[in-house]
């Protein structure tokens, strides 16, 4: 008579230990679930905001691609709190950059971006033949356009074009050309100056 609470009591401390179990299981699987929807909430909410970006890039791509001769004579950083509507939508498209989720199209814009900001240093110092500024421009206007609708359709990324594999090396040299002439100016102008020793 002694034992007979041992049977209940083991019972009841078997269901104990199971349900502990079964619910610290069952918290774990909800949670990895929770985890897992929350994930793909943020995915999806962060691609669509690319998929806006992306078409507010393509909006400014035209709008830069028709005021070419504008973009053109940009010649040095638009003063601070002055932007002219060409700025603000060259601005738009940089916005859009850090919201595409395809690091391939990332760069590609990226690369459209710095060549219409610039494109007078890749005309005037390039070693390839580019023809205009606003040739160039158009150009890279034309070449974004494409990259995005292709990102926008979900087709998958291809790489560069010719032409922005030329820009990127014309416009690399570009700069390196404009260093070399700088270190001669100011090589020169050290040796204009008189000894002060």
């Amino acid at each position: 008579m002694a034992w007979d609470w041992l049977g209940p009591a083991n019972s009841v401390l078997a269901a104990g230990i199971t349900a502990g179990i079964g619910g610290w299981l069952g918290s774990r699987q909800s949670r990895r679930s929770q985890e897992r929807q929350q994930k793909f909430e943020r995915d999806k909410e962060l691609s669509e905001q690319g998929r806006e970006k992306a078409r507010e890039a393509i909006a400014a791509l035209r709008y830069l691609q028709r005021h070419r001769k504008l973009v053109a004579a940009w010649n040095s950083p638009a003063p601070e709190g002055e932007l002219s509507p060409d700025r603000e939508q060259h601005d738009r498209l940089g916005e859009a950059i850090e919201y595409l989720n395809d690091e391939a199209v990332r760069q590609q814009i990226g690369l459209v971006y710095e060549i219409l900001e610039d494109a007078w240093v890749l005309t005037s110092f390039g070693k390839g033949d580019h023809g205009e500024p606003q040739t160039v421009i158009w150009r890279c206007c034309q070449e974004g356009r494409s990259i995005l609708g292709r990102y926008l359709r979900g087709e998958k990324t291809q790489e560069p074009s010719n032409f922005l594999r030329e820009v990127r090396n014309d416009y690399d040299s570009a700069h390196v050309e404009i260093e070399r002439q700088y270190s001669e100016w100011e090589a020169s102008r050290r040796a204009k100056e008189p000894d002060s020793s």
